[in-house]
């Protein structure tokens, strides 16, 4: 690991650079298995002093390497995987002084809802199961899903010449990935994956002389990145309150899915020689990127409200008080439902939608072009450093 003062051929990276030298197999057949596991009464509670509910984490895996033909070819194969889960109350509990009234209503409770969290909180679940069929009260399971293998050969080819070429592929799906906030619902949360990456590298190992190494490097990799809202019919990401802020419907930067997949492709030379006190180096690349993507963001729309009360009177039908799309609030703190004037002596303060954005492309249509892209990034580099050793030690 160099942290800093990196080469020139390491001259594109600002910050640190880490060489990591992958395991080959040997003249012997040789393996190893482990698994490592984390469990509730070995693992302290969360940040906020809460103990973790239904948690493990599982770490396990193997290798094995050996001869294809002695002394000239070998094998080597690793494989790991992770598994892990971890449950948030979330909305399911309640949150600080529990609300005195086990059903309320906008109605019935205004008052109380607006100055009880726990009371917002059964309001806001008693509505998104009545009014879209979703419970929004169930527990939250964090769950990781990953999974690696990697496949190397090595090969001697001659005297001259050693090749190394190895396949690494990794599957991640970690579903309740995007939040872990204790006021959003079940809806506004999504998966990460599954993730798909695949990478292949060739190396080519060349002594030219006892003074002289030529190094030959080719890599192909593929990145597919895919991301997902969770199931709901809530579809439109929709907030509402400031202390404490409650969240539900597909997070806008998701909904529905976010498409993406990067290729690279990179091919570079070094050669080295070695002359009395210097080690001069000398080496080229092209490195090629392509990222397509289609980006879903706002395509189901982002809704911000003041408060939950005033979202729960915006979100009820139509009718005089205040009940509806056409809701203003009033200086004096009472509501009206437009054209209705505030009463005499009030103005009128606004509507309870502070905030509302919806994505679409020039003719008005929330379609994947409006979030589509494709972009192609070249690379070319070259460079020549020595390396002098003033004296030999």
């Amino acid at each position: 690991m160099v942290a800093s003062g990196a080469n020139a051929e390491f001259g594109r990276t600002a910050g640190g650079v880490i060489n990591v030298i992958t395991k080959s197999g040997t003249n012997d057949i040789k393996g190893s298995l482990f698994h490592f596991q984390r469990l509730e009464g070995l693992t302290s509670n969360t940040s906020d002093g809460k103990p973790l509910k239904d948690f493990h984490r599982e770490q396990f895996g193997g290798t094995i390497g050996g001869p294809i033909v002695k002394d000239k070819a070998f094998f080597f194969l690793a494989l790991e995987g992770i598994r892990e889960n971890f449950q948030r109350p979330n909305l399911s509990e309640a949150i600080g002084a529990p609300c005195s009234v086990s059903a309320p209503t906008i109605g019935a409770n205004e008052s109380l809802i607006a100055s009880s969290p726990d009371c917002q909180r059964l309001a806001l679940l008693s509505f998104m199961q009545t009014t879209r069929n979703e419970n929004e009260g169930r527990p939250v399971d964090h769950k990781i899903n990953n999974n690696a293998v990697l496949a190397k050969l090595d090969w001697a080819l001659n005297s001259r010449n050693n090749l190394a070429v190895s396949f690494n592929f990794n599957r991640s799906r970690n579903e309740n990935q995007t939040f872990d906030v204790s006021t959003y619902g079940n809806s506004a949360n999504g998966t990460e994956g599954a993730s798909k990456i695949s990478v292949a590298n060739l190396n080519l190992f060349t002594t030219v002389s006892s003074t002289k190494l030529n190094e030959f490097h080719l890599t192909f990799s593929r990145e597919d990145r895919p991301r997902a809202t969770n199931a709901s019919n809530i579809p439109a990401d929709t907030g509402m309150g400031f202390g404490p802020t409650f969240r539900f419907g597909n997070p806008f930067f998701l909904a529905p899915t976010v498409d993406e997949l990067i290729k690279r492709f990179q091919i570079k030379d070094n050669f080295s020689i070695v002359s009395g006190k210097h080690t001069i180096k000398v080496g080229a690349e092209w490195l090629h990127t392509n990222n397509s993507q289609v980006f879903r963001e706002f395509f189901k729309g982002r809704y911000l409200f003041d408060s939950v009360t005033g979202f729960l009177r915006y979100a009820s039908p139509a009718a005089p008080g205040g009940f509806g799309p056409n809701a203003l609030s009033c200086s004096n703190g009472s509501y009206v439902t437009y054209p209705t004037p505030c009463p005499s002596g009030s103005s009128t303060t606004g509507g309870p939608l502070l905030f509302y954005l919806q994505s679409s492309d020039n003719q008005g249509i929330a379609a994947d072009s409006a979030g589509a892209s494709d972009i192609n990034n070249e690379e070319l580099s070259a460079f020549v450093q020595d390396k002098w050793q003033a004296t030999p030690n």
